[in-house]
């Protein structure tokens, strides 16, 4: 494992402007060194559609991603890789073994999209409309 990194203010992780998003489009992103998808993620009134791209091609496909919700920081600056500017940070969790695989962070359930669908009534589990922030 990673040895521990220093600590933070509460103050530093409450700027961080976290929220729910719902997938909308993600397919390969092409012309960069490492392996990325390049994600269209919707997180409701006032954030609007945001592009992300994220290194999660081990595990996930555009396809298997479309629909599902995800955790994201949606306040730091741009990020510019070559042809595509990542607005948003969706978030994952990276095997301390293997760097290359990456798990996403995601909600219990599904976010409610626009068109109101809600496919966390199968588990039981619903998740916050998209664009809720993490309180």
């Amino acid at each position: 494992m990673p040895p521990l990194k220093p600590p933070v203010d509460l103050s530093t992780f409450r700027a961080l402007d976290i929220r729910v998003g719902t997938v909308l489009e993600a397919g390969l992103l092409e012309g960069t060194r490492k392996p990325f998808l390049a994600l269209e993620v919707e997180f409701g009134e006032g954030v609007g559609t945001l592009k992300s791209a994220a290194q999660l091609t081990r595990r996930y496909d555009g396809g298997s991603l479309a629909g599902r919700s995800v955790l994201a920081v949606v306040n730091l600056p741009p990020l510019h890789l070559p042809g595509f500017t990542s607005q948003c940070l969706v978030l994952g969790l990276v095997n301390p073994h293997d760097p290359g695989d990456v798990v996403l962070v995601a909600p219990d359930g599904r976010a409610a999209n626009a068109g109101g669908a809600d496919a966390g009534e199968a588990s039981g589990a619903t998740a916050p409309e998209p664009g809720w922030p993490l309180g």
